[in-house]
């Protein structure tokens, strides 16, 4: 059986010029969390008929092209989201990891009656490597084991700290 809901996945096209798309996937998470982790052949049975009862969806992907934005394409595609996905007996949508400052898609999911239920923040810092400060640091954490390749939890760097040129941080 598809993962894709046939009304579900939408495209704006200008004349024959695709200028957006908008991708609405059952929240398959649901089903998934009932499993427990068994994806033998009795899950993937028991996860179809799970996946028959969800109520609720996720607009997964939205995009405009440049030209085509605030133009309104945004908008139309959202509602037709809206409108096919009660069609179908879905009775809320989520749509989530929405930047905050992406002002034209929240001010439309808010016009459509969309409320902000959860916020994520992403913190950053730079380290110096001439501070002494952070040089010991960084020295405690090597020590410690904390950048090894197969800490599963989050990286400070790419590749080694002490060589690296940039002072840039990725956490993820």
């Amino acid at each position: 059986k598809p993962l894709i809901v046939p009304g579900l996945c939408l495209f704006a096209h200008w004349g024959e010029k695709p200028v957006g798309f908008s991708l609405t996937l059952p929240d398959y998470n649901i089903a998934l969390k009932r499993l427990n982790g068994r994806a033998g052949l009795l899950g993937k049975i028991r996860f179809y008929f799970l996946a028959r009862n969800i109520r609720s969806c996720r607009v997964m992907l939205l995009g405009v092209t440049r030209t085509f934005r605030r133009r309104g394409v945004e908008a139309m595609l959202l509602l037709e989201t809206v409108r096919h996905a009660l069609s179908l007996g879905y009775n809320c949508a989520e749509c989530s990891w929405i930047l905050e400052d992406n002002e034209l898609i929240r001010r439309t999911i808010e016009s459509l009656g969309g409320q902000r239920y959860k916020t994520y923040r992403i913190y950053s810092m730079d380290f110096d490597r001439r501070s002494a400060l952070t040089g010991k640091l960084l020295l405690r954490l090597r020590e410690s084991g904390f950048f090894r390749p197969d800490h599963r939890h989050f990286r400070l760097f790419r590749g080694n700290p002490f060589e690296a040129e940039s002072k840039d941080v990725m956490i993820g």
